[in-house]
């Protein structure tokens, strides 16, 4: 097995593989299994067996690979060859890659006069979905009790979610919570990458309540901490019906490491108001975080008669250093009573506008993409998903293999080997000194708003707990998430100088 970014790819030798195998459901079962956990992978010995006339064994797999509950949203395609190989036993290589992530561009099959052996089959495959990072935000109209438990409705929620790393929903009008833990496990059910989520307390001026809710992909990304802004200030009026609830992640995988995330919903008759407030958020913010890697995303209402192209001029997250990514031209709605751009994508400066993928900002326009009628759109939303790609941090450069080493050659080294640790070692402990005091005071201030309990199912479903109004009152660096412990040094001489000398193998490879 091999990683490609986020991807999976393998190579699975089954042993003679055949239709005895598929028909048999424990073994099938356990290959599905097998299978899904890649976005590629081939399998090798697959055979031609005297009761099977056309090979269409495979064909049979596959329908029951793309039937189980892992595997709906993510559909396989099958690419293989014809049998091959000297004398009566012939195998095929029998590609499967998921179509979402994975373009078939073209196949070659190898050929040379008197060649009796087994002859490569090459796949030549785009991988698009290699790269970068989707993060959106998703008005789910009203999202309850009652849509979570419409079998039509969740299928498109989960297929329209699992497209991405991170998702805010908004409009979610969940009292007790539990409506969102269904639908974490309806999507977890779904998807071979788990989530977790985090979700506000209930937000609104009157009667009328909703969460912010967020699912992530802790493979992904890590949530360090979550906010709730409090519109408070001296002199100010009460510009928010929904103060942002805001989000702080760490991302390894992308060029921007340190992401904050500010989803809006604004109430449609204050919306000139609402954003022209969230200049006063994102400084907040900046002081109290000290990043400008910020994004603000959701349902702005910025359009037609709730903001026109003269007001929205005048609010201060309308220039620079702000960048609008979704444009006036772009249709949000699913509605065919309108086109508006209600829902938008802002970044906070240049730095962090170079960490986007250019042109990535658009709507997910779920309907044309999954052929649904309008009632069928309307049933799972009035709006599209508004989406934007991060970029993928490049690999680094990988070490060339070492050397054969001679008997002189290896004696040499091991007093190189030597001399590099004891010069390696005044560093190593400085900087796990280091280490050491920046752990000591995170766990002085953490309060873990994070996911305080996970619960182990067969479907590896997580399961998380929403920020209380008094947690969330409280500063962002007493929310930060608790670090991992980790293990004393060994005891005795010989443990501490292999410890040392995998310390310098760990900066060697650095």
């Amino acid at each position: 097995m091999i990683f490609v970014g986020k991807m999976k790819i393998a190579a699975f030798n089954f042993n003679r593989l055949g239709v005895t195998e598929v028909e048999n459901e424990a073994v099938r079962n356990n290959l599905i299994k097998i299978v899904s956990r890649y976005s590629v992978v081939v399998i090798l010995e697959v055979i031609l067996e005297g009761k099977e006339e056309d090979g269409s064994s495979m064909e049979k797999f596959l329908t029951h690979l793309n039937n189980d509950a892992k595997n709906i949203n993510h559909p396989y395609e099958m690419q293989c060859n014809g049998f091959l190989g000297p004398g009566k036993l012939k195998e095929k290589f029998v590609f499967f890659y998921r179509k979402d992530e994975v373009t078939l561009i073209d196949s070659f099959q190898y050929e040379k006069d008197g060649d009796r052996l087994h002859r490569p089959f090459v796949l030549y495959l785009e991988c698009p979905k290699t790269v970068n990072m989707k993060i959106a935000a998703f008005n789910a109209k009203n999202l309850g009790w009652k849509k979570v438990t419409d079998k039509t409705v969740v299928h498109y929620l989960t297929k329209i979610m699992s497209q991405y790393s991170v998702v805010v929903i908004l409009e979610v009008m969940d009292k007790s919570g539990k409506a969102m833990e269904r639908l974490l496990k309806k999507l977890n059910n779904s998807s071979n990458s788990p989530y977790t989520m985090i979700a506000s307390c209930r937000l609104g001026r009157d009667t009328y309540k909703e969460r912010f809710v967020c699912f992530y992909r802790e493979e992904d990304v890590t949530l360090e901490a979550c906010h709730q802004y409090e519109d408070n200030q001296i002199g100010d009026v009460d510009a928010f019906a929904r103060e942002p609830f805001i989000l702080r992640f760490s991302c390894p995988s992308t060029v921007v490491k340190d992401l904050v995330l500010i989803p809006v919903h604004t109430k449609p008759t204050d919306s000139l108001k609402e954003l022209d407030e969230l200049h006063d958020v994102v400084t907040s913010i900046r002081q109290k975080w000290g990043t400008d890697n910020i994004i603000i995303l959701g349902d702005f209402n910025a359009d037609g008669r709730y903001l026109s192209q003269k007001k929205k001029k005048k609010i201060r997250i309308s220039s620079a250093p702000y960048h609008w990514l979704i444009d006036d031209d772009v249709d949000t709605t699913s509605s065919n009573f309108n086109d508006h751009t209600y829902d938008r994508i802002v970044v906070y400066g240049q730095s962090m506008l170079n960490t986007i993928v250019p042109g990535s900002a658009k709507s997910f326009n779920f309907q044309t993409e999954f052929d649904l009628t309008d009632e069928e759109t309307l049933s799972v939303s009035d709006h599209y998903p508004v989406e934007v790609e991060l970029k993928e941090q490049k690999a680094q450069t990988q070490r060339k293999p070492a050397q054969p080493r001679t008997a002189k050659t290896a004696k040499t080294t091991k007093t190189a080997k030597t001399a590099k640790t004891a010069k390696t070692t005044k560093t190593t402990t400085t900087t796990k000194t280091a280490k050491t005091t920046k752990t000591a005071k995170t766990a002085k201030t953490a309060k873990t708003t994070k996911t305080a309990k996970t619960t182990k199912t067969a479907k590896t479903t997580k399961t998380t707990k929403t920020a209380s109004p008094e947690e969330q009152k409280k500063g962002p660096q007493e929310m930060n998430v608790a670090p991992k412990r980790k293990r004393g040094p060994p005891s005795d001489t010989l443990a501490k100088r292999r410890e040392l000398e995998q310390m310098t193998d760990q900066h060697d490879d650095a």
